[in-house]
């Protein structure tokens, strides 16, 4: 939690909990950061495995690569994905996103998804 605060301290950007309309109950989070050692600007989501296939991710994911595009100046963004994680790259496809490349973050291989605008 101290790291999701500090980014916004910092960036004046990040992620935002995602809550159940109907309940409030917190479902997991989604937003945008950019740490130093990614390449730019990414747009994530993580939504409890008992709601998956229900367009939390899509919907939230949606709206924060809106926000990237319309305030933060940047042409282009990215999701870096486990390449095994079928259902974040299904959502970041629905978003727009490109295969692009892979990543090395540290002795891990990620896939790469650019945006180069939000979802309409």
């Amino acid at each position: 939690m101290a790291m999701l605060a500090g980014v916004w301290a910092i960036r004046g950007y990040g992620y935002w909990a995602v809550e159940l309309k109907e309940t409030g109950q917190l479902i997991g989070r989604v937003g945008a950061w950019y740490p130093i050692w990614y390449p730019e600007v990414e747009v994530g989501w993580l939504i409890a495995r008992e709601l998956w296939g229900r367009g939390y991710a899509t919907e939230a994911g949606a709206e924060a690569l809106h926000q990237v595009f319309a305030n933060l100046g940047v042409d282009h963004a990215s999701s870096l994905i486990h390449p095994d994680n079928v259902g974040s790259r299904r959502v970041a496809e629905k978003l727009g996103g490109k295969l692009e490349k892979t990543f090395m973050l540290g002795d891990e291989e990620l896939v790469f998804y650019g945006y180069t605008s939000a979802p309409r």
